[in-house]
């Protein structure tokens, strides 16, 4: 067991971190799950605080108890070092071992509800790979757009070689359509672009929370309603697409 580890309670200098930077983000603390996960939070504090004065205390006494080793003869110096070692070993070890084994039956139910309930928190970086994650997933489907409108005025061209018409117009109507949602599609992700930018150039101790009844922030709503943006726009994209195969069927 690592006296470190001991000191700090396990999970619980990280766990003290995230909680107290969730408290000031969460829109109802008295929905579920947050009252139970606050009850963890203070029984792990007040657990990891006793073990402090614990770990203190008998720092204190065995300082004192190696006092009369000083001036004692060599063979009493190691019944007295013995029992000190027997003291640390059998009492002392196992009474903060007991402390870190409590306190990390807390710390999992903390972690299991947060994963539970989708609770995550994340810094700047997180933040920007999320955004660069989701920005690559919707370059890709423009540039898929862009080929689809390609293929189409092949098709097109194939059928209506001469490009003109009633006809023709009336099939090359669904292409424009196509070009105009793709047209859409372009800004939003744009928009996308620019958030990662200032995402990328933020303050580096600033961190987001995601789950129930937190409290929405303007750059986070921002960003869902730009990537709800985008998947409306890749369906409409779709929808047109799907009245264009079948105009040219007819």
């Amino acid at each position: 067991m690592q006296i470190l580890e001991v000191k700090n309670m396990g999970n619980f200098t990280s766990t003290r971190e995230f909680h107290l930077g969730l408290r000031g983000e969460l829109a109802a603390p008295d929905s579920a799950p947050y009252p139970a996960l606050e009850l963890a939070f203070l029984k792990m504090k007040a657990i990891a605080d006793s073990s402090i004065l614990y770990y203190n205390k008998s720092g204190k006494e065995l300082a004192l108890s190696m006092q009369p080793a000083k001036d004692a003869s060599s063979k009493n110096q190691h019944l007295i070092f013995e029992s000190i070692m027997a003291d640390i070993y059998n009492v002392r070890i196992p009474t903060l071992q007991r402390f870190l084994d409590t306190s990390n039956v807390y710390s999992v139910f903390y972690k299991n509800a947060c994963e539970e309930n989708s609770i995550v928190r994340r810094d700047q970086w997180q933040m920007v790979e999320l955004i660069g994650l989701q920005l690559v997933r919707w370059q890709d489907s423009l540039e898929m757009q862009g080929k689809i409108i390609a293929e189409s005025k092949g098709l097109l061209k194939q059928k209506f070689p001469e490009q003109k018409g009633e006809v023709f117009f009336s099939k090359y109507k669904f292409v424009s359509k196509l070009e105009a949602s793709h047209k859409l599609y372009q800004q939003d992700i744009l928009q996308l672009e620019n958030t990662l930018s200032r995402m990328e150039s933020a303050n580096g101790e600033e961190y987001f929370y995601s789950g129930p009844y937190i409290r929405p922030r303007m750059e986070m709503n921002a960003l869902d309603q730009l990537i709800g943006q985008l998947a409306l726009g890749m369906q409409a994209f779709r929808e047109q697409q799907g009245l264009f195969i079948s105009a040219m069927a007819n």
